[in-house]
């Protein structure tokens, strides 16, 4: 990314709680960053959208030092993640073009059972931020009727950035999670992040069909995995990845050496972990 300050040095504030993070999560995170501010990687006028975000660190520290117009970070609900994110979003709103940041419910058990918006004939994806939108919630027999309203009033309140210094806030005031999961399928993402977001089957097996849901196929997800964590769960997403038409590249800086091969899944007691940098695209 084109980084008006290195990524580590002006990264977003850590509050209280910070600590609580897993450690091999925090170093994965932070590995992305570094990786984002030494590459050539431009997020001017880009929409990221962050998955698993955990308190925010990466999404705020991207708007600190490029020039994206929107930054979506999301977290589960349950457990109060999605809460954390977004008091620690909050709180970083001093921080410059942190006024690009918006945050999101993401359930990853949804995408998995439910039909997204893209299903119901939304073809037309929008592309920058949105401005205040409040829809209707109806009662259980009208909710056909109301999820058909709120489609068209999403439609009909997009604002398109023209740039990142002067872009208005993006205000977290979509009205629950079918509005955040609205706004999540039919918005046009350039880059999908995230980092070590496969610590169970339900990250192993659920996040390569989150990824093909919200991508497109000029979307550049780079994600970060910590190898060798959890060796049967890393078998078990690869071939989902490749279930799903993913093309999977291990990146890295052109100064570094190609670190010596892994050794093969479940081949070993205790294997040596390593943060790799993947570029995942739609074949």
């Amino acid at each position: 990314m084109h980084a008006r300050t290195h990524a580590r040095k002006h990264g977003a504030s850590k509050p209280a709680g910070a600590h609580l993070q897993r450690k091999n999560t925090c170093h994965a995170r932070c590995r992305l960053a570094e990786y984002l501010s030494n590459t050539e990687e431009n997020f001017a006028g880009c929409n990221i959208l962050e998955l698993g975000a955990g308190l925010g660190y990466l999404g705020l520290t991207i708007a600190r030092n490029t020039l994206a117009s929107l930054i979506c970070l999301t977290e589960q609900a349950e457990g109060g993640a999605l809460s954390w994110c977004r008091l620690n979003v909050e709180k970083n709103r001093h921080l410059p073009n942190s006024g690009v940041v918006r945050t999101c419910e993401c359930d990853w058990r949804d995408y998995a059972s439910r039909s997204t918006p893209s299903e119901l004939d939304i073809q037309n994806k929008p592309e920058g931020c949105h401005k205040e939108q409040r829809f209707s919630t109806g009662c259980q027999r009208q909710q056909e009727s109301s999820q058909t309203l709120q489609i068209q009033e999403h439609n009909s309140c997009i604002q398109t950035h023209q740039g990142a210094t002067n872009t208005p806030r993006c205000r977290d005031t979509c009205s629950g999670k079918e509005a955040d999961r609205l706004f999540l399928t039919s918005t046009k993402w350039d880059y999908i992040i995230g980092s070590d977001l496969v610590y169970n089957s339900v990250g192993s097996t659920l996040l390569p069909l989150v990824m093909k849901k919200l991508c497109s196929p000029t979307t550049v997800i780079l994600y970060c995995h910590t190898k060798h964590r959890f060796d049967h769960l890393d078998v078990e997403f690869f071939e989902h990845l490749n279930k799903n038409g993913f093309n999977v590249e291990e990146v890295r800086e052109p100064w570094l050496p190609t670190p010596p091969p892994s050794p093969p899944p479940l081949t070993e007691l205790f294997p040596e972990q390593r943060i790799a940098i993947y570029r995942i695209s739609l074949n």
